[in-house]
Formats: structure tokens, sequence, C-alpha cells
């Protein structure tokens, strides 16, 4: 992120001040969260290994140290989806008690502005930004919530663990993901721009559409019925223009994900030969 966009994702915290012991309770869920999913992992090697070690041998009696394992498996995956139920329902309760005090908040500043204001704008368009603005509010936090932190967190803690194996291989995935970012990083300026004009298209048409809708006596008076349909079609053909400039470009920078998975594929690939040659247990 540039430093408007920085300065912006300040602001807009600084908003949900009020809510922050909320927040805390959520991230705290979240980041235990996190943690509990690389437990599983380590879980599952350990037996994956004891399973290797007894081999098949029918008349092998099942370790016990299998079935806590087993358990603590289930024990695990079963906490997972309460703490992930409990982040979704804080969040979404948040996420309403949040939005409704910002369209409050939005709505007094409105009272407060002089008749000036209101004479150079469309009030539809006023609440097109209105209604606009706060769902986008709340939908940077919940992202940034439940999916931009929680999954930098998780790669972090992956990191370390890996790195603890094998430094090369860490080493290896993080460098993946410089180019994945550059590429990522470019996309995000490309769309930011195109939907930029799409929110000004959008309010502007909008704010249009809600004055002819509240002086449709005055329309049908003129007759103009046909060339408000005309306008509506011509809005479209816009909007649909610029979703299918911004999906191009989601199609063209998918070449970070696809060279993302070869990466993946060539570590993954290194790992198994390292495996075959006694450097890791079948379980690691």
């Amino acid at each position: 992120m540039g430093i408007f966009q920085m300065s912006l994702l300040k602001r807009i915290f600084n908003l949900a001040k009020p809510y922050w012991k909320k927040l805390a309770v959520i991230s705290a869920i979240i980041i235990t969260m996190s943690g509990l999913r690389q437990v599983e992992p380590f879980v599952l090697r350990q037996i994956t290994d004891n399973i290797v070690a007894v081999g098949g041998d029918s008349d092998s009696q099942f370790p016990s140290i299998l079935v806590g394992l087993l358990f603590s498996f289930l024990g695990v995956k079963a906490l997972i989806v309460v703490l992930n139920r409990l982040s979704w329902y804080l969040t979404n309760k948040f996420t309403y008690i949040f939005r409704f005090s910002l369209r409050e908040a939005g709505f007094s500043h409105l009272m407060n502005l002089p008749m000036s204001y209101f004479n150079q704008k469309q009030s539809g368009q006023l609440m097109s930004q209105l209604d606009r603005g706060t769902q986008q509010i709340t939908s940077i936090i919940n992202n940034s919530g439940m999916y931009f932190f929680p999954n930098v967190i998780t790669a972090l803690i992956g990191l370390v663990v890996v790195l603890r194996f094998n430094v090369w291989i860490g080493l290896a995935m993080l460098f993946a993901y410089i180019p994945v970012g550059f590429i990522n990083y470019l996309k995000f300026k490309r769309n930011q721009s195109l939907e930029k004009e799409e929110n000004v298209l959008y309010d502007k048409q909008y704010g249009h559409f809600w004055e002819a809708i509240s002086g449709i006596e005055l329309i049908k008076s003129f007759a103009a019925e046909r060339f408000e349909l005309k306008r509506l079609k011509s809005f479209n053909t816009s909007i649909f223009d610029i979703r299918s400039r911004i999906e191009k470009n989601h199609n063209i920078f998918a070449l970070a994900d696809i060279f993302l998975e070869g990466w993946v594929w060539a570590i993954y690939t290194w790992i198994v030969y390292l495996t075959f040659r006694g450097n890791f247990t079948v379980g690691t």
C-alpha cells in the first residue's frame, strides 16, 4: 500500500475506536485459531510417523499413542470449528452495528451542512455515496480482520516452522512472494483507477435515477420515459465495460497464481527428494 492507502486505513480504524474492545476479542480468537491450525500438521506428522514405524503387520498391536493422537486431532478440529463460528458471529454482529453507526454519523453531518451545499448536489448521489462509503469501510475492516491478518499470521508461523526444518526451503517459500507481491500490486493499481471511475459513474447515475423516480409526474408529463430508459441502458453499457476491463485485468494477472503454483510444486518435489534421501521422515 502507498502512503495514501495507509493513511486511509488509519482513518478507518480510528472511526472504529469505540468498538476496539470488540475488535480485540475478535482478533484474539482469530490469532488462537491461526495457532491451532498450525497444530494440526504436527499431530498428523506424529500419526503418520507412528504408522510408518509400526508397518503394515496385521499381527501388530494398535499403538495406544495413536488413539491419543487421533482424539487430539479430533479435539483440535472441533475447537477450530467452534472458534471459527464464534469469530464470524462476533464479526457479523460488529459489522451491522458499525455500519449503522457510520450511517448515523454521515446523516448527522449532512444535516449540519448549509442549504447551498444541497443546491449543488443531487439527493440520490449523496445517498449513494453515503451507502457505498459505509459498506466499503465495514468491508475493509472485515476483510482485514477475517482474511488478511489471519493469513499473514498463518504464513509467518508456517515460515518459522519450515525454517526450523530446512532454512533453504523456508527461504525458497519466502522469495516466491516477491514477484507475486509485485504482480498483485500492479493489478491493484490498475483496478483501483477503474473502480474509482466506476464509483463516480455509479453515484452520478444513481443520483439521476433517484431524482427521476421522485419526479416521475414531470417525466410522464413530458413523455420522457423512453429517454430515461435509453439513458439507463447507456449507463449499464458503461458499467459493464468497466467491469469487463477489471475482470480482464484479473485474468491477465492470474499468471501470478500460475507462477506460485509452479513454485510450490517445485518446492514439494524438492521435499519429496529430500525425504527419499532420508533427510525428513514421511510425516514431516
